[in-house]
């Protein structure tokens, strides 16, 4: 699962076994909230950027044993709420918790 995300909602998906968990490229609002992202090669969640003014729910996300991080926000920035409710654990490259 890789887009840009623009007003749209991903809740309750898993990613498993894949390269990449989830990815979105430019996460400028909609929701990703309740998604596990597990056993993937990659990263769990790989998000390229949340551009400043953003009003994005990332929220609720689980992400546990990938090679890679758990959590890779690439560019940076933070997203308009959620940003502390996102957990895991076990990911190779660090960054269990967003």
């Amino acid at each position: 699962m890789c887009e840009t995300f623009l007003r749209r909602a991903a809740a309750g998906n898993a990613a498993s076994g894949n390269g990449q968990g989830f990815g979105v490229i430019n996460f400028n609002g909609g929701t990703i909230s309740g998604n596990t992202a597990s056993g993937n090669s990659g990263d769990g969640f790989f998000v390229l950027d949340f551009p400043v003014g953003n009003t994005a729910v990332f929220s609720n996300n689980s992400s546990t044993n990938n090679t890679l991080e758990g959590y890779n926000t690439f560019l940076g920035g933070t997203p308009f709420d959620g940003s502390t409710t996102n957990t895991g654990f076990g990911n190779g490259g660090g960054t269990d918790n967003f």
